[in-house]
């Protein structure tokens, strides 16, 4: 059973998303709180687990160290842990985050420790794609176009979540998973990778974007929030319109066919031309 993360520090709106959107693939997915993981993850009943918006800091204190420990053991026994977001920055080993108060518009910036699964380091928010660091607002999301190794493109909803670099002698299986090229950038951001945890199958998949956001869920979600920026917002309209085509709701589709879940893409040998080698995620 997919079980989709719904206890102190989620998004009550992102979690039911998650949900529905793996129901319109044909996957059941139930949530799970906080209590359930501090009573451990049963690998029978748990096949994947998934972490969503919105705040790591909000993920440790409502898991506390027993829960934590529990994702950790569940995940080295074969388990396969999901972050979207701040779920993805959850699953680094470092995190480095910089955000601004909606409010005050005063930058901010927060560095911890996540579960380690990634063993480096998850950095954002990508003031290069939106121009501003994360303020909770339209101001920091954007619509970005990725690539994954078999040169797939398709779009996402990029709201504050961060890229993977690592040490060039890194010894853990990374795979990447997708990959976002920044204009004026020579080299292109790690936006996904999936790892291997310990010595029993288990898997990370971390992403800095939202793939389980659709073209409806954008008209629903984003758009009603208030914003202080009235020329953002005008942006998305235009972006979302009926008229306009875009492949965002490919995203999911794309993402459950990495994973496993659904067989989506098929590997091809060609090296992806602007990231020819696969497990140098360095700066």
């Amino acid at each position: 059973m997919i079980r989709v993360y719904n206890g102190e520090g989620s998004s009550r709106t992102g979690s039911q998303l998650l949900v529905k959107r793996f129901a319109m693939s044909g996957l059941r997915a139930t949530y799970i709180n906080e209590t359930e993981i501090q009573s451990g993850l049963d690998l029978e009943e748990t096949k994947l687990l998934v972490f969503s918006s919105l705040s790591v800091t909000g993920f440790k204190k409502g898991l506390g160290e027993t829960g934590i420990n529990n994702i950790k053991s569940y995940v080295e026994q074969g388990g396969h842990y999901l972050g979207i977001c701040a779920g993805g920055y959850f699953g680094a080993e470092e995190i480095y985050f910089k955000g601004k108060d909606y409010l005050t518009q005063e930058p901010y910036q927060k560095q911890a420790e996540g579960l380690g699964f990634f063993k480096g380091v998850a950095i954002g928010s990508l003031t290069e794609i939106t121009n501003t660091a994360f303020t909770g607002m339209t101001d920091s999301a954007a619509v970005i176009q990725l690539t994954t190794l078999n040169n797939n493109c398709f779009d996402s909803l990029y709201w504050g979540g961060g890229r993977f670099i690592t040490e060039a002698d890194n010894e853990t299986p990374v795979k990447i998973l997708s990959l976002y090229q920044p204009p004026r950038q020579s080299r292109p951001f790690v936006m996904g990778v999936q790892c291997d945890v310990g010595s029993q199958q288990g898997k990370a998949t971390l992403l800095g974007y939202h793939p389980e956001v659709g073209k409806n869920d954008l008209r629903n979600w984003i758009l009603p929030i208030e914003d202080l920026s009235e020329h953002t917002h005008r942006i998305f309209q235009q972006a979302f319109s009926n008229n306009t085509p875009t492949n965002i709701d490919n995203s999911f589709d794309i993402l459950l066919g990495q994973i496993g879940l659904k067989e989506m893409i098929k590997p091809v040998a060609k090296p992806h031309p602007l990231f020819p080698n696969a497990l140098n995620l360095t700066r």
